[in-house]
Protein backbone atom coordinates (compact mmCIF):
# COMPACT_ATOMS: atom_id res chain seq x y z
CA UNK A 1 0.00 0.00 0.00
CA UNK A 2 2.82 2.44 0.73
CA UNK A 3 4.84 3.59 -2.27
CA UNK A 4 8.31 4.25 -0.88
CA UNK A 5 9.33 6.48 -3.81
CA UNK A 6 6.39 8.88 -3.47
CA UNK A 7 5.83 8.54 0.28
CA UNK A 8 2.07 8.44 -0.16
CA UNK A 9 -0.59 6.00 0.97
CA UNK A 10 -3.54 4.78 -1.07
CA UNK A 11 -6.78 6.28 0.24
CA UNK A 12 -8.66 3.74 2.37
CA UNK A 13 -12.08 5.13 1.39
CA UNK A 14 -11.85 5.17 -2.41
CA UNK A 15 -9.09 2.53 -2.73
CA UNK A 16 -7.11 4.89 -4.96
CA UNK A 17 -9.91 5.58 -7.45
CA UNK A 18 -10.63 9.13 -6.32
CA UNK A 19 -14.36 8.45 -6.13
CA UNK A 20 -16.73 6.46 -3.94
CA UNK A 21 -19.94 4.67 -4.81
CA UNK A 22 -23.06 6.14 -3.23
CA UNK A 23 -25.30 3.39 -1.79
CA UNK A 24 -28.35 2.67 -3.96
CA UNK A 25 -30.65 3.17 -0.96
CA UNK A 26 -29.46 6.78 -0.63
CA UNK A 27 -29.69 7.84 -4.29
CA UNK A 28 -32.09 5.28 -5.84
CA UNK A 29 -29.72 4.98 -8.81
CA UNK A 30 -26.09 4.14 -9.56
CA UNK A 31 -24.16 7.23 -8.42
CA UNK A 32 -20.49 7.93 -7.77
CA UNK A 33 -19.18 10.89 -5.79
CA UNK A 34 -15.77 12.44 -5.40
CA UNK A 35 -13.83 11.14 -2.42
CA UNK A 36 -13.70 13.77 0.33
CA UNK A 37 -10.98 11.95 2.25
CA UNK A 38 -8.30 12.39 -0.41
CA UNK A 39 -9.92 15.22 -2.41
CA UNK A 40 -10.31 12.84 -5.37
CA UNK A 41 -6.54 12.28 -5.58
CA UNK A 42 -6.63 8.59 -4.60
CA UNK A 43 -3.61 9.02 -2.35
CA UNK A 44 -2.86 10.52 1.04
CA UNK A 45 0.24 11.84 2.69
CA UNK A 46 1.11 9.50 5.60
CA UNK A 47 0.71 12.39 8.06
CA UNK A 48 -2.82 12.98 6.71
CA UNK A 49 -3.59 9.30 7.25
CA UNK A 50 -2.39 9.51 10.85
CA UNK A 51 -4.55 12.60 11.36
CA UNK A 52 -7.53 10.76 9.86
CA UNK A 53 -6.98 7.79 12.19
CA UNK A 54 -6.80 10.09 15.21
CA UNK A 55 -10.05 11.81 14.18
CA UNK A 56 -11.80 8.46 13.84
CA UNK A 57 -10.55 7.35 17.26
CA UNK A 58 -11.91 10.59 18.73
CA UNK A 59 -15.30 9.91 17.17
CA UNK A 60 -15.28 6.36 18.54
CA UNK A 61 -14.50 7.61 22.04
CA UNK A 62 -17.26 10.23 21.84
CA UNK A 63 -19.84 7.65 20.72
CA UNK A 64 -18.76 5.16 23.38
CA UNK A 65 -19.11 7.82 26.07
CA UNK A 66 -22.55 8.79 24.75
CA UNK A 67 -23.64 5.14 24.84
CA UNK A 68 -22.40 4.75 28.41
CA UNK A 69 -24.37 7.82 29.48
CA UNK A 70 -27.46 6.58 27.65
CA UNK A 71 -27.13 3.18 29.34
CA UNK A 72 -26.92 4.82 32.76
CA UNK A 73 -29.97 6.94 31.96
CA UNK A 74 -31.92 3.86 30.85
CA UNK A 75 -31.09 2.13 34.16
CA UNK A 76 -32.33 5.14 36.12
CA UNK A 77 -35.55 5.31 34.08
CA UNK A 78 -36.17 1.60 34.67
CA UNK A 79 -35.76 2.18 38.42
CA UNK A 80 -38.35 4.97 38.26
CA UNK A 81 -40.74 2.76 36.27
CA UNK A 82 -40.33 -0.08 38.77
CA UNK A 83 -40.93 2.27 41.70
CA UNK A 84 -44.07 3.65 40.06
CA UNK A 85 -45.34 0.16 39.32
CA UNK A 86 -44.71 -0.97 42.91
CA UNK A 87 -46.54 2.11 44.17
CA UNK A 88 -49.48 1.41 41.85
CA UNK A 89 -49.55 -2.23 42.97
CA UNK A 90 -49.52 -1.14 46.61
CA UNK A 91 -52.40 1.28 46.04
CA UNK A 92 -54.40 -1.41 44.22
CA UNK A 93 -53.88 -3.90 47.06
CA UNK A 94 -54.82 -1.26 49.63
CA UNK A 95 -58.01 -0.51 47.70
CA UNK A 96 -58.84 -4.23 47.51
CA UNK A 97 -58.57 -4.57 51.30
CA UNK A 98 -60.57 -1.43 51.99
CA UNK A 99 -63.45 -2.64 49.82
CA UNK A 100 -63.83 -5.84 51.84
Amino acid sequence: MVDLNKQTVICPDCKGNGFVRVPYEAAKEEVHAQCKTCNSQGELDPSELIKLIDEQRGKIKFLQDACRRAGAEIKELNKVINAIQKGADYEQRANDFSEQ
